[in-house]
């Protein structure tokens, strides 16, 4: 809970703890003689307990009624809602196709590598447990197979900026997020020389990344270490598809993140 609401849930609380202090009582003094018949003991004798624990009065007895939301939790602790950190980063599968044109160097390059994901999430909570957030995305991948990349590596790296949302299932605090984004997919060829209109074609390649869409999904646990601080795992599936005036490259990576979450 953020420090707007925690400041209306106290002055909420000590404006009813004035109720019952100060005005509740007067209240049961004016109506001394409605309650006397029941619960007034004769005199020596001490008034029942379970008539001295009741509320006097119908102004008190109300206020004794009156729940106030949050208030048990109005720290904010442990809860899903206000500002939304997340910074996740582990190992991943990094795999994609090339589809080269007649303009390219490369006829259909393929790319299956191990490779690093990382991605950070920034936004807030709508509701309790329900958050929208930006992202930005990156994951690197430097082998390449194909019949025509024999002889020097391929190196390619997608990345992505974009917006989705997260729900938590609480209180097993399981997660899951769907994220579309633009997508970006850039590349670098090296151990090779090539003659000048190939070296053209090349630096082209290498200076206008190929754009497209993307969608992500992720699905993970979390466990609080301190009050809005939670360490977590999760799995995640990346998808992207994207086009270039030489050539396209469509694929998919798989990775398990471990993350740091602020909320």
């Amino acid at each position: 809970m953020n420090a707007f609401g925690r400041g209306w849930g106290a002055l909420l609380a000590a404006s009813l703890l004035a109720v019952m202090l100060f005005v509740a009582p007067a209240a049961a003094q004016e109506e001394g003689g409605e309650d006397d018949s029941t619960g007034t003991a004769e005199p020596g004798e001490e008034a029942p307990a379970e008539e001295n624990a009741k509320p006097k009065g119908k102004l008190a007895r109300k206020v004794s009624e009156i729940e106030v939301p949050g208030i048990t939790n109005a720290s904010g602790v442990e809860t899903h809602d206000g500002f939304f950190l997340r910074m996740a980063i582990g190992p991943a599968s990094f795999n994609a196709q090339g589809t080269g044109k007649e303009n390219s160097l490369f006829k259909d390059p393929k790319v299956e590598s191990s490779s690093v994901s990382f991605h950070i999430d920034v936004g807030g909570a709508v509701v309790e447990n329900f958050i929208l957030h930006g992202e930005f995305w990156t994951e690197d991948a430097n082998e390449a197979a194909s019949d025509d990349l024999d002889v020097f590596d391929l190196w390619l790296r997608a990345s992505g900026i974009g917006g989705g949302a997260t729900y938590y299932l609480m209180p097993i605090n399981f997660y899951a997020t769907a994220v579309v984004s633009a997508a970006f997919v850039e590349m670098d060829v090296v151990g090779v020389t090539f003659d000048d209109e190939n070296r053209e074609v090349l630096q082209d390649l290498e200076d206008n990344a190929a754009t497209g869409v993307a969608f992500s999904g992720e699905v993970g646990k979390e466990w609080w270490v301190s009050e809005n601080w939670g360490l977590g795992i999760s799995f995640r599936a990346n998808f992207f598809d994207t086009s270039h005036e030489r050539i396209d490259w469509n694929g998919q990576t798989y990775s398990l993140l471990f993350s740091a979450t602020y909320n």
